[in-house]
């Protein structure tokens, strides 16, 4: 019998996801845009703890228009802008 620990099932199936993220609407910085931490899919498992500086020295706001499209690797850190990136 082989047992998967969900841990280790969801890690695994990062590694092979993409995130699409559609616009329906405008949304500028004041609207609360998706921000994404460049290379963070890299970094490998770091402490949650850690994970509000990264976000703090360098996210990148993703400004975007209705119907644009944002792609990012599964394992990349998000946030929103203003929302608490740890646990997200």
């Amino acid at each position: 019998q082989v047992v998967v620990r969900r841990k280790h099932a969801v890690i695994e199936l990062l590694e092979e996801m993409i995130t699409i993220r559609v616009s329906l609407d405008d949304t500028p910085a004041a609207n609360g845009p998706l921000r994404i931490v460049p290379r963070s899919h890299r970094f490998g498992r770091i402490p949650a703890r850690e994970i509000p500086r990264y976000v703090e020295e360098g996210a990148v706001t993703c400004e975007c228009a209705a119907g644009d499209l944002v792609i990012a690797h599964g394992r990349a850190y998000k946030t929103l802008c203003g929302a608490n990136p740890v646990g997200a």
